[in-house]
Formats: C-alpha cells, sequence, structure tokens
C-alpha cells in the first residue's frame, strides 16, 4: 500500500510542532487587524467615523469606498465604536460583492 503524499512545508499529522506556519499567520492577520482597528478608532475619536471608514476601505481595499457604504459603515461604526474589527472583516466581502455586480452589467 502507498503512503499519502507529502505536502512538502507540512509536518506528518502526529509529529510535534504540527502547522505552526497556519498558527504563526493566524497570530500574524490578528495583530494586524488590532493595530489597523486601533488607527481607525484614534481617526474616529479624532475626526469622525467616516473618516475612520473611510481608512479602513483604503488600507484594506486600496481605493476609497462607495458614498453609500461610507455612510452605512460609517453610522455603525458612530453608533457603536467596538464594530470596527467587524467592519474590517466584512469589507473584503463588500468588495467582492461589488465586482460580481460590475462584471453582471
Amino acid at each position: 500500500m502507498l503512503n499519502a503524499p507529502e505536502i512538502i512545508g507540512f509536518l506528518e499529522p502526529g509529529a510535534e510542532g504540527r502547522f505552526e506556519l497556519v498558527a504563526e499567520l493566524r497570530r500574524q492577520r490578528q495583530a494586524e487587524i488590532a493595530r489597523i482597528t486601533g488607527i481607525a478608532m484614534r481617526l474616529a475619536a479624532r475626526f469622525d467615523a467616516e473618516t475612520a471608514v473611510g481608512f479602513l476601505h483604503c488600507e484594506i481595499l486600496g481605493r476609497p469606498p462607495d458614498r453609500e457604504d461610507l455612510l452605512g459603515y460609517s453610522e455603525r461604526l458612530h453608533r457603536e465604536p467596538s464594530v470596527a474589527p467587524v467592519i474590517l472583516e466584512e469589507l473584503p466581502t463588500l468588495a467582492r460583492s461589488h465586482n460580481e455586480r460590475s462584471r453582471s452589467r
């Protein structure tokens, strides 16, 4: 019987240190989310929620937000500042949705 193919760079399931790379990537992602969220919260406190949402949008997607998206997210952020990490997680999904709508036109 043949052994299952190995994936280069990953240890066998029983080995110590299993999936350390995946765990480290997860830690780095969480640290980056915390860093960007912290910047957004300082912007919201100093300027307003629209500025913070615009920053998040540009930081994650590399372009300014559409006006309707900006207003929707900024209203949520203004009402509940702790929603910033949630907005950060939603932006890539929003971008995919916009791209799909653009292609279908």
